[in-house]
């Protein structure tokens, strides 16, 4: 379990990320746009270096790709659950 300091550094990644689509939205025009891209997760990665000093731009994309995973297994169970019930 991640501790508060390091929640507190998510939750403002993840606030930021939300307001980058290029980074996750396939669709979206600049998503190819390797230059702001890598640019997005340099703003991401200075951030999360508040927390931990030794982060890279590996670790950013680690870190969101889990959540992103756990997030997507938590709406599969819930969904289940619903579909369970009817």
């Amino acid at each position: 379990m991640a501790c508060s300091k390091e929640k507190e550094v998510l939750f403002n990644v993840l606030d930021l990320y939300r307001d980058m689509p290029y980074l996750w939205l396939k669709s979206h025009k600049d998503y190819s746009n390797q230059p702001l891209r890598t640019e997005g997760f340099r703003v991401l990665l200075e951030i999360y270096k508040t927390f931990d000093e030794k982060a890279t731009v590996k670790t950013i994309k680690n870190k969101l790709m889990n959540m992103r995973t756990n997030a997507n297994a938590r709406f599969a169970n819930e969904l289940a659950a619903v579909f369970s019930r009817v």
